[in-house]
């Protein structure tokens, strides 16, 4: 036997070695891991963030195009420079969490934070108040500002073009169009593919949206869905991908399920980000918190433990989780690898052992109040244990390219 054994009690059972069965525990939850073509290896942790006077609760976050990370929280908003600087208030009396939106125009660069009520438009290290656009929340598209009515959420308005603060309409200025409530009130807009986004509650809205006021038209998606959870829409590796009450969605011209492995028992919360080829999605996992990390290519998923609030990215990704913001890094914290099952039967089984093709830090297998754990774990491992339903757990594994489990029906 490879490896040291703590907590292992020997059972004797008789059997014929011509009888055991040997099950790939491949279906494992993956925590702070991923899979490569070479089995499992570190990544993703929360590396958390020196920068000090933060709050210590905080609902939204926000990361700007300038690199600079902006906190709300009970109504006021706090920034620090370059996401390194301790956090400074910029901007109180929002009478809710506030939506940030990334301004570009031929004379600057800003920032709008608003809330439909009060608007701050931030610029370097300055800020001040201006008068609030007629949206609750809204993105740039093209040279306008697009947005949803602060009172009336089927209605999408639009600035003049190049001024996201000049709401005069006209023919060619700002103006609106009221969305047929088939599928519900917007609950949030992604500029993808040279289109805008309605991401609404049970389907999409495409709006073609550029050039002259005159040729902008609305269309409907031809595939409606279940109710959507706006906070999770995000683009990501070509497609805007979301969360609905049946599971994980993609768009990329139509809508479809998309397919990822290691995602039952997860429930998302309504915020998510993206940042290249990775999702992350705030959620529960059998009730407890955690990051859910989607590879929007492989559909491969692993998981970081922690209660977190929200989460934000652009070109780096943060996070606010258990009183502290936090980086999500590659290799950033330990890993693990989790797997639980009763291959399949309901019947009483005796665990013979466990092989692995690699070498763990540890490895602790677990069936109702019975447990043992192998530090330094290679090759097979003795395990001798009855039971129904088995857990593994093997933490930050080296090379660790597959795991089986060799055992006999009990009948």
């Amino acid at each position: 036997m490879s490896g040291i054994c703590l907590r292992y009690i020997p059972h004797s059972t008789p059997f014929s070695k011509a009888a055991l069965k040997r099950c790939e525990l491949s279906g494992g939850r993956l925590f702070g891991l991923t899979k490569t073509k070479d089995g499992l290896k570190r990544s993703f942790g929360l590396s958390p963030v020196t920068a000090e006077n933060a709050p210590v609760s905080t609902t939204g976050i926000y990361l700007s195009d300038a690199g600079n990370l902006y906190l709300y929280s009970g109504g006021t908003v706090y920034r620090s420079t370059g996401a390194k600087n301790n956090f400074v208030k910029i901007a109180e009396g929002f009478a809710s969490e506030p939506n940030f939106i990334q301004i570009c125009e031929k004379e600057e660069s800003y920032l709008l934070i608003t809330d439909g009520i009060k608007t701050v438009k931030t610029v370097y290290s300055s800020g001040g108040s201006v008068t609030s656009p007629p949206v609750a929340f809204g993105v740039q598209h093209y040279s306008r500002l697009f947005g949803v009515d602060a009172e009336d959420d089927l209605t999408l308005r639009w600035s003049e073009a190049g001024s996201a603060l000049s709401w005069t309409e006209s023919l060619n200025g700002a103006g609106y169009v009221r969305l047929n409530d088939k599928k519900g009130g917007i609950l949030k807009l992604v500029a993808y593919d040279n289109k805008l986004i309605a991401v609404r509650r049970y389907g999409l809205t495409v709006v073609r949206a550029y050039g002259e006021t005159e040729d902008f038209r609305v269309e409907v998606t031809d595939t409606d869905t279940d109710e959507i959870y706006g906070g999770t829409a995000a683009v990501c590796a070509g497609r805007l991908m979301f969360f609905t009450s049946s599971g994980l969605y993609c768009y990329d011209g139509s809508i479809k399920k998309f397919s990822a492995d290691g995602l039952e028992g997860f429930a998302p919360d309504d915020k998510a980000a993206s940042c290249g080829k990775l999702y992350y999605v705030c959620g529960t996992l059998d009730g407890d918190g955690v990051i859910a990390v989607i590879d929007a290519e492989s559909g491969e998923v692993c998981y970081i433990r922690a209660d977190v609030r929200c989460v934000c990215a652009n070109g780096r990704v943060f996070c606010f989780a258990a009183g502290a913001v936090s980086e999500i890094l590659p290799e950033a914290g330990g890993g693990e690898w989790v797997w639980e099952g009763n291959f399949g039967t309901l019947s009483q089984k005796y665990l013979e052992s466990i092989s692995l093709d690699g070498a763990a830090g540890m490895l602790t297998v677990k069936s109702g109040s019975d447990s043992r754990a192998f530090t330094a774990a290679k090759g097979t491992l003795k395990v001798g244990m009855r039971g129904v339903k088995f857990t593994v757990e093997i933490l930050a594994p080296t090379a660790l390219v597959s795991v089986c489990a060799n055992y006999v029906e009990r009948g």
